[in-house]
């Protein structure tokens, strides 16, 4: 078999032809065949010879298109000029900023945890290395500066973190109503203030973010869906949160 002179071009076609068709089908419509067959050409054993499974091509697809992300909290925790509590409102924005939220609810996955058990793990685990590496530095120059005051930074910012991002944000818990929403971000608020970080001004979690001008959760099962991913609910109703609220995406400060 002739080796392929190109990888790096191999990968970016697949990604390319995945992310079209997570966008446009859904993550659970669309197969590996699907891939392949989008590729034109390319055979079913180049793909698996990049990506192992169509899990794999997900995270890799949400990994590129966070990489300007990245490259802006990069640049924010260079910057001398900002207090270790300016650095968490900034680090915040730029998440907020990115497509990890829009793309993920276009993707339509499933809102049962179980289902995909593979993604909620490297979230779970993602959130826990972007506290280690980014929040909790973060409040610990805030702790140095004067602009936080917190006795515990690093179980802070794992606290922070799992919180914000796999309870409070529903994408694996749907909410039923818009008062559920606000009373999360309630306990959110007064948890980070008894460990003495202030994120009241935070973005991310205004309620514009979860809910359409229609009054209805821009953060849902999708539609077809219950909350189990195998059912719809009936005419009218909103899905139930199903057991044990989990989430995604990536990783906001609040």
């Amino acid at each position: 078999m002739a080796r392929n002179k190109f990888p790096e071009e191999t990968v970016k076609r697949i990604l390319d032809v995945a992310e079209e068709l997570f966008m446009t089908r859904g993550y659970e419509r669309t197969t590996m065949a699907d891939i392949v067959d989008g590729l034109g050409g390319l055979t079913k054993g180049a793909v698996y010879h990049h990506f192992k499974s169509k899990e794999d091509i997900f995270e890799a697809v949400f990994e590129r298109a966070n990489r300007p992300v990245i490259e802006r909290i990069e640049r924010i925790m260079d910057d001398r000029t900002l207090t270790g509590h300016q650095k968490l409102l900034a680090l915040d924005a730029a998440s907020s900023d990115g497509p990890s939220a829009e793309m993920w609810r276009a993707m339509r996955l499933s809102a049962d945890p179980v289902r995909h058990a593979r993604i909620l793990a490297r979230e779970y685990a993602d959130v826990i290395e972007t506290a280690h590496r980014y929040i909790e530095p973060v409040i610990r120059e805030g702790i140095a500066d004067g602009s936080i005051a917190c006795a515990h930074p690093r179980e802070a910012a794992e606290a922070m973190m799992l919180l914000s991002n796999l309870w409070v944000v529903p994408l694996f818990c749907p909410l039923t109503e818009e008062a559920e929403y606000g009373r999360r971000v309630e306990v959110f608020m007064d948890i980070t203030r008894m460990l003495g970080i202030d994120l009241s001004a935070l973005s991310s979690l205004e309620d514009a973010r979860m809910w359409g001008e229609d009054g209805t959760p821009s953060v849902h099962a999708p539609a077809g869906e219950g909350p189990d991913g195998r059912g719809s609910a009936p005419a009218g109703e909103q899905p139930a949160a199903p057991d044990g609220c989990r989430t995604e995406k990536k990783p906001e400060v609040g």
